[in-house]
């Protein structure tokens, strides 16, 4: 559930958890069957040279500025061979 005013929560979002007050880059969503949605952030600073990252309930995490830009094109991953704009993409 939202709060009056809230948006929703976009990858890329800098938020926060209002629980825990952990915060970080909104940079996962998943979304469960039995509707529970939730928010993977991780956190811009490192710990022992690792990025640590948690999830979230989408109902206790908040937006709280602009996070990082997102790529204009959507890259689906998949096999090399599958997309030719790589330029290690396998020629057959």
């Amino acid at each position: 559930m939202r709060w009056k005013g809230e948006k929703m929560i976009k990858l890329g979002d800098k938020v926060k958890d209002r629980v825990s007050g952990f915060i970080g880059i909104a940079t996962a969503r998943a979304e469960w069957l039995n509707r529970c949605i939730r928010i993977n952030i991780t956190a811009q600073t490192l710990k022992d040279g690792k990025s640590v990252d948690e999830w979230f309930d989408e109902d206790n995490v908040i937006r709280i500025g602009v996070g990082v830009n997102k790529p204009k094109k959507e890259y689906t991953g998949g096999a090399r061979h599958a997309n030719p704009q790589r330029k290690d993409a396998i020629r057959r």
